[in-house]
């Protein structure tokens, strides 16, 4: 299970000659499964397959409107880890997300995506 704090920008489009407005994926968290195939003694390789939840909120500048609904979607990606000793490791991992079509209440449709990218360092317990 994985849970980001920050906020993933997820688009930007321009509202009827008046507005920016800004779509960010909050409060993101997935479960997921990662099949690997060892490369070396201390190298993985692997693949990612996720569900993913999140919060999609569009806020409109210079106007003060605001939207935000819950979404949900899948993932998949692949990543590399090197350990570097028994309990500690280095990785580099890419996703690419896709979230369900949702209906603001002015009857728009949002499609959302986010790809990322992260390197890392973590310790195996």
């Amino acid at each position: 299970m994985n849970y980001s704090l920050g906020k993933s920008k997820s688009g930007a489009f321009y509202d009827n000659n008046v507005a920016t407005d800004t779509a960010n994926i909050k409060s993101q968290y997935s479960i997921y499964l990662e099949p690997g195939s060892l490369l070396s003694d201390n190298t993985l390789l692997y693949g990612k397959i996720s569900v993913e939840k999140g919060k999609l909120a569009i806020t409109s500048t210079p106007a003060s409107d605001s939207f935000s609904k819950s979404v949900s979607g899948t993932g998949y990606g692949a990543g590399l880890r090197h350990m570097l000793d028994k309990s500690k490791f280095v990785q580099v991992e890419f996703m690419k997300v896709g979230y369900k079509t949702i209906t603001t209440s002015d009857l728009t449709k949002l499609k959302s995506s986010t790809t990322l990218g992260t390197i890392g360092i973590g310790m195996k317990f």
